[in-house]
């Protein structure tokens, strides 16, 4: 789903529509202006009705997955949040759903659509997600 720095170091990435610019990402991209702006959502089960914006995130588990862009701010945005890692996106998605992880921040309307691919039903997404230094 997200580019990698090494898919394009082995020459097997071309092209690609939507990616946030990182430090790693611009030594090995070429990347253009920004074109669109994406909004992110925090999801978490559907009976999580504590789960909102991200101060409700506190004390809780958020997933991830390795080359998420937003990987290097979790810690200073949600510095009293525990950060697990998945093997890959969807991974992320189904540690939520099982309940290994209360939530994961994602882009609103590709998560949507990933989850109705997965059929992980039981996940929605909350609210609107703003995380220091988003552009």
């Amino acid at each position: 789903m997200v580019p990698s720095t090494e898919s394009t170091e082995r020459g097997t990435l071309d092209v690609t529509l939507a990616v946030n610019p990182t430090p790693e990402r611009e030594r090995v991209l070429l990347l253009s202006a920004g074109t669109v702006e994406f909004t992110l959502s925090t999801f978490a089960r559907k009976e999580a009705g504590d789960i909102a914006g991200l101060a409700s995130l506190a004390g809780k588990t958020l997933a991830t997955y390795p080359g998420y862009s937003w990987n290097a701010r979790f810690p200073e945005t949600l510095p009293q949040t525990r950060i697990i890692t998945a093997a890959d996106v969807e991974g992320m998605f189904r540690l939520v759903a099982n309940g290994e992880a209360d939530a994961a921040i994602f882009e609103s309307e590709s998560g949507k659509a990933l989850l109705h691919r997965l059929l992980l039903t039981n996940v929605e997404p909350k609210a609107i997600a703003v995380l220091h230094g988003q552009r």
